[in-house]
């Protein structure tokens, strides 16, 4: 007649031969499970290739209190197809605001914002820095983004411009 014991002893084996309890086997075969759930889950929904990268780009902003003058030049591409300069300029004195928008295609190309010119790269047409007064200070921001060819954007530099005693042209 069979004997339980017996055939339990030799399939699966005595006290004294076993290598590790049920319960870590078990949990090593859940820890397996779900690993590989995870790594089947990650090729199936394609999780991997539907994250873009940040725009990066090398841009130098050099802002000049004395020449009353900001120059912005593209210095290393990155990933960038192209960077854009964004300038806001207020005057202290008066409540009115100029912003103009400049983009750069290749590196090594750099503009250059200043009081003398404003008329040439000012957006807004009712700005006049002057208001008959001759000498100003004026005060902005400079914000440089850059794009790559599937249309991210980023922001590469942010930089204060301060113009003192900023001589424009009123032409």
């Amino acid at each position: 007649m069979l004997d339980g014991k017996k055939v339990t002893r030799k399939l699966v084996g005595s006290e004294d031969e076993r290598a590790v309890s049920p319960v870590i086997g078990v949990i090593l075969m859940v820890a397996i499970t779900v690993i590989l759930a995870a790594v089947i889950a990650a090729f199936v929904l394609d999780l991997g290739d539907s994250i873009d990268s940040e725009a990066q780009a090398g841009v130098s902003v050099d802002n000049s209190v004395t020449d009353a003058e900001t120059q912005v030049t593209w210095q290393s591409e990155g990933n960038s197809e192209r960077v854009t300069i964004n300038i806001t300029l207020s005057q202290v004195d008066d409540t009115g605001e100029a912003t103009a928008e400049e983009t750069l295609d290749s590196v090594g190309d750099s503009v250059t914002f200043d009081a003398e010119n404003y008329d040439e790269w000012v957006d807004d047409s009712d700005y006049d820095p002057v208001e008959g007064e001759g000498d100003e200070s004026v005060a902005g921001e400079v914000v440089v983004t850059a794009e790559t060819d599937e249309g991210v954007t980023t922001v590469v530099s942010s930089d204060t411009v301060e113009w003192e005693d900023a001589e424009v042209d009123d032409n």
